[in-house]
């Protein structure tokens, strides 16, 4: 029985992991033995500060999920409900709810031929709303996000610019990588994310 679970999943995404070690990895981590590596936690403290050497910032926190981060984030922007919040059309469910949970409004701008954000109607967007407070852009696949021109437009405007790293770890522009030219970022480990 056990077996088959590991070789029919119910959908790719949702399915346990399918390579047996990694399998017995997580079952071997799940067994009391192995509690007390829970309660020092020294892999969430060699974490941060390895994305700290990685990305050449100051500061690095982990959360439970890329969601919980996020959400963080923009709470700690302390924003306003007529406050508006910019993300891209195409991106998870997770980063409107994030905006809507902190009390503020999601405003959706379009993509461009690389499912990013569209430089052009963001600045429109932008240049039509005085209540902008943030902008959130994802790389979306892998790709950056025209992001150079993106955190020029939000220095100038006075806008905090938030970059959701989820599905870019390692990406770059040049030799700076992605979530090193924003206010702030968040990357995901999810089992659908690059790493």
């Amino acid at each position: 029985m056990l077996l088959r679970t590991f070789r029919k999943p119910t959908t790719p995404d949702l399915s346990p992991n399918l390579q047996w070690n990694d399998a017995v990895f997580g079952l071997r981590n799940l067994l009391p033995f192995s509690w007390p590596h829970w309660l020092h936690g020294q892999a969430e403290k060699d974490l941060a500060p390895a994305f700290c050497d990685l990305l050449g910032v100051s500061h690095a926190f982990t959360f439970d999920s890329g969601r919980a981060a996020l959400h963080s984030i923009i709470r700690a922007l302390q924003l306003k409900p007529e406050d508006e919040v910019i993300l891209q059309s195409l991106t998870c469910v997770v980063v409107p709810n994030a905006i809507l949970a902190a009390g503020a409004t999601p405003v959706y701008v379009d993509i461009d031929a690389t499912y990013n954000i569209d430089v052009a109607a963001l600045e429109r967007l932008i240049s039509n709303s005085r209540r902008v407070k943030a902008v959130i852009v994802q790389h979306t696949f892998g790709q950056p996000a025209s992001i150079k021109e993106i955190a020029a437009l939000c220095k100038r405007n006075g806008i905090f610019l938030i970059e959701d790293c989820a599905h870019s770890l390692g990406a770059g522009v040049g030799s700076q990588l992605v979530g090193t030219f924003g206010d702030a970022a968040i990357f995901s480990f999810g089992r659908d994310k690059v790493l």
